[in-house]
């Protein structure tokens, strides 16, 4: 209880206490503001720029990758335990891989004169891409890293939650007629519920605090496409050294978390059983 108060607890009622206040830095002077910096929260145009890329870059991760992992688990459950291992590390391999790691593979895939991507285009004729100058591709070509490199641990659950369905279902399924595909709508995904709900709730959490992946590949450009509401914060707090700013805006985050969740949970819950 002492290390969950010290690492998680008071950094979440200190960060409270510094959005109303204003923090002198070469002092460490704190002068009490009230709501003031929620006011110039929610009167900068560039908060409600970094909210929409958020909402943009989830609605862009999160069903995709649910959906491939979700796809990929239907084909890879049915083959033995050997061949199951080996997908279930491949594709967990680039989870461990450090971030920095895999963003400057994927800066080097994007580059605009000898990328990867842009190579495979010049063989049909198709002229290079700015994949990360572009502000209409800036904000897919990182949510695509993110679903590549991120379908390990969904993959892996939902695979072990198809283990559990009782081979029972299956067979009277059979017996009535249900070719494989039908077992799949009717069988499997309602008793994969329980998974799938789990992993929205906590992707969706995760694509909220996306920040590694923008600093190294972007730093928020180009034209703050994609400046997300942590890289906000992080450009608030360590660039223009304003904590009470940047103290209030990660309160505002950490509500709008709470709320999606709670709605998400109340929203696809339904009968789900545990």
């Amino acid at each position: 209880m002492l290390l969950l108060i010290i690492v998680h607890i008071w950094p979440i009622v200190r960060v409270l206490q510094l959005s109303f206040v204003e923090y002198i830095v070469r002092n460490g002077e704190q002068r009490w503001t009230g709501f003031n910096n929620y006011e110039r929260i929610f009167s900068d145009e560039l908060f409600y720029l970094a909210l929409r890329n958020t909402f943009v870059y989830t609605l862009l991760v999160v069903p995709l990758a649910l959906l491939i992992a979700l796809g990929l688990a239907y084909l890879i459950h049915p083959l033995g335990t050997k061949a199951q291992t080996f997908f279930k590390a491949a594709f967990y391999l680039p989870g461990v891989v450090s971030s920095v790691v895999l963003a400057l593979v994927w800066a080097w895939l994007y580059s605009a004169d000898f990328g990867l991507l842009n190579y495979l285009l010049s063989l049909v004729g198709i002229d290079p891409v700015l994949w990360l100058g572009d502000t209409r591709f800036a904000l897919p070509a990182v949510a695509l890293l993110t679903i590549a490199s991120g379908l390990g641990v969904p993959l892996l659950l939902l695979l072990a939650a198809m283990g559990n369905i009782p081979d029972d279902y299956y067979e009277a399924a059979e017996i009535d007629g249900a070719n494989r595909l039908r077992q799949f709508w009717s069988v499997t995904l309602p008793l994969l519920k329980p998974t799938v709900l789990y992993l929205l709730i906590v992707m969706t959490i995760g694509s909220f605090q996306v920040f590694d992946t923008v600093y190294l590949m972007t730093n928020g450009g180009p034209s703050y496409s994609t400046t997300t509401l942590v890289f906000l914060i992080y450009e608030s707090a360590f660039r223009f050294f304003d904590f009470g700013l940047a103290s209030a805006q990660a309160v505002v985050l950490f509500t709008l978390v709470v709320v999606l969740a709670i709605v998400q949970f109340r929203l696809l819950a339904g009968d789900v059983e545990y």
